[in-house]
């Protein structure tokens, strides 16, 4: 009785540990920035993301992007110490419908005037699932 108490209460702390890790992996670490969503079709499912200044939201600074079932996240993926901003398709249930698994890496730049930008590095196509 007593062990099966332990291996809930560390399965409880692994699922706590996880999510901070996702949380945290969610969070905008651009100040300045903020990430416009947009559904442009009849339903909720294709998400584009568009990289705006706060302080001006009709200021782009970077293309839009988008995927089926989209989610943005930040994660240093060349480990030069600053976070890309990372769309990707993202089904945790699948729904019964077809949808193709995408990935968009958009890379934090500031130009030689000292704008602000976000460049398209990478997008790639995963494949296709139902």
């Amino acid at each position: 009785m007593r062990t099966s108490k332990i291996i809930f209460l560390i399965s409880i702390l692994l699922f706590m540990l996880g999510y901070l890790v996702y949380f945290y992996n969610m969070q905008n670490p651009f100040n300045e920035v903020e990430w416009s969503a947009h559904h442009p079709g009849a339903s909720d499912r294709y998400v584009e993301f568009t990289p705006v200044l706060k302080s001006n939201n009709k200021i782009k600074l970077g293309p839009t992007v988008g995927a089926d079932y989209a989610e943005l996240r930040f994660k240093d993926l060349n480990d030069d110490g600053v976070k890309e901003a990372v769309i990707e398709t993202e089904v945790l249930f699948p729904r019964g419908d077809f949808y193709s698994h995408e990935r968009h890496v958009l890379e934090y730049k500031v130009s030689q005037i000292g704008q602000l930008q976000f460049i398209l590095i990478k997008s790639e196509k995963l494949g296709e699932s139902f």
